[in-house]
């Protein structure tokens, strides 16, 4: 099976995943980037071996205003069986959507994840025209059908696979004994008693300020730690003004370092405004740890039921947000039974069965379009 998978940018859960569909098939991957320009540069992996062919559109020659031919050459030279684009708002996916409609070929449109938003019309009905589009769309949720149906996307043409950047070996296989997360606390200097992590970048969409603005709830042995970045003044600034010794900004970790904090905490709390998915959560509960987010956040939503393995909040409900935090940490029968519960869960969200669901819908996929 020839398969061409047109993606935004590289990143290292993306090459685990082309790199074990491409034991499986012929596997062409175009990146319209070679990286994402927000991300620190310390993450980027070697790929100097994989086991499918990539092309980078960002380091093609052309006239990039009007995006590069090489898609279209690329699509016209080779007979892939299947084709899946996941880039749509750039000229190079538009031109891709457009050529592969107009001529008939079938495609699959594929979303890690997808959040409705308000916008104005032109950006509604320009979406809605490039997404409708497709023949067939791999969507990661229920949460993720409702946006791409709001885009034209026929509901009865939409398959599910399980979107994460983990690995059976990265999933925990028992639970940590007390004296085993003491022992990565005290190799991480952690004195409180309670743990309590969060991660990502110190910016707005990630609502940091909402778990700060209410974290005088915990109390004085309850460590927050907030992992990514450096704090900006408005960080710092609350942190001072409410007194909050017991929180503490964490720089970017590698994945063997972060991997320890994982291991240390009690409670994952995600207070993000908007995540089409959100890869941390996959991978806290990969280290049994509960989850608090935002019904903003995709895998939340997709993943995360109330008092079975953590709680969703609405979101900008920073005191909601905290008390269900508190909730978890003091109640042990409830925060053994939600990380017996993430364990479980998250065994399906692995890059091995992502591959596999990719191979089962792409064999239905032409199966349909043999018999059309």
């Amino acid at each position: 099976m020839k398969v061409l998978i047109y993606m935004y940018a590289l990143a290292p859960y993306k090459i685990d995943f082309c790199n074990e569909l491409g034991k499986k098939v012929d596997l062409t991957v175009l990146f319209e980037k070679d990286f994402t320009n927000n991300r620190n540069k310390d993450w980027q992996t070697s790929v100097a071996t994989q086991n499918f062919k990539s092309i980078y559109l960002s380091k093609e020659k052309g006239l990039k205003i009007f995006g590069n031919s090489k898609i279209i050459n690329i699509i016209k030279e080779n007979k892939f069986d299947i084709i899946d684009i996941g880039v749509y708002s750039s000229i190079n996916g538009m031109r891709a959507i457009n050529y592969l409609s107009r001529k008939k070929i079938p495609f699959v449109f594929g979303v890690d994840g997808g959040l409705i938003k308000k916008e104005n019309k032109l950006k509604y009905y320009l979406k809605k025209y490039l997404i409708s589009k497709a023949n067939y769309y791999l969507s990661s949720g229920y949460k993720t059908d409702d946006y791409l149906i709001h885009y034209g996307a026929n509901k009865e043409r939409i398959f599910h696979y399980p979107f994460t950047s983990l690995r059976n070996s990265d999933i925990l296989t028992k639970l940590l004994t007390k004296e085993e997360k003491e022992k990565y606390k005290k190799e991480l200097k952690i004195k409180e008693k309670k743990v309590i992590i969060s991660i990502g970048q110190f910016v707005y969409g990630k609502g940091f300020d909402l778990l700060l603005e209410n974290a005088n709830i915990f109390d004085k042995d309850t460590g927050i730690y907030i992992i990514g970045g450096e704090p900006t003044e408005e960080y710092l600034e609350i942190k001072n003004r409410k007194n909050l010794t017991n929180v503490h900004f964490v720089g970017f970790k590698q994945k063997e370092e972060l991997k320890k904090y994982y291991l240390s905490a009690d409670v994952f709390v995600f207070p993000t405004r908007s995540d089409v998915w959100g890869l941390v959560l996959n991978e806290a509960m990969a280290n049994s740890l509960p989850v608090v987010t935002t019904n903003n956040c995709v895998s939340g939503v997709e993943l995360i039921a109330d008092y079975e393995n953590g709680f969703i909040v609405n979101v900008n409900d920073g005191k909601d947000l905290c008390k269900k935090a508190k909730l978890i940490l003091d109640d042990h029968k409830l925060k053994e039974h939600m990380k017996v519960n993430n364990l479980e869960k998250i065994k399906y969200y692995t890059i091995e069965n992502m591959t596999k669901r990719h191979l089962e819908i792409f064999k239905i996929i032409q199966k349909i379009e043999k018999e059309l």
